[in-house]
């Protein structure tokens, strides 16, 4: 009876921890459309303008060793309004300013999916 008990709760316990657990992301088998970036990477954040919707633009710079004669280059995400690109590069820029990682997937030079990897080691 207690060992049934036992399982029971371990099973209650175990299943909840693992719906909160957020599972951190290795750099080393991401693929080449896939990067991890925070601040130091980010040299300027951007609202630019287009003809058909706005954009917010990250200037991304590689950290050493791998910045030898590089150059920065333009990341961005695409926005329907100016409000919703003023609102999404605050969010943008205070998440980057605590120092956390950010995960993007990118095609070409378009951020196509991001992810914020708070608490993550």
């Amino acid at each position: 009876m207690i060992r049934i008990l036992l399982v029971t709760f371990c099973a209650i316990f175990c299943n909840s921890l693992e719906s909160r657990r957020s599972y951190p992301i290795n750099p080393w088998n991401l693929s080449i459309h896939e990067r991890i970036i925070n601040r130091k990477h980010v040299s300027h954040l951007l609202i630019d303008t287009r003809r058909n919707g706005f954009r917010v633009t990250l200037l991304v710079a590689d950290r050493f060793p791998y910045n030898y004669k590089a150059q920065s280059y333009p990341l961005f995400i695409r926005a329907n309004s100016a409000r919703e690109a003023q609102e999404l590069l605050h969010k943008l820029d205070s998440y980057l300013q605590t120092g956390e990682n950010l995960y993007i997937r990118i095609n070409g030079t378009e951020i196509v999916k991001y992810r914020f990897l708070a608490g993550q080691e």
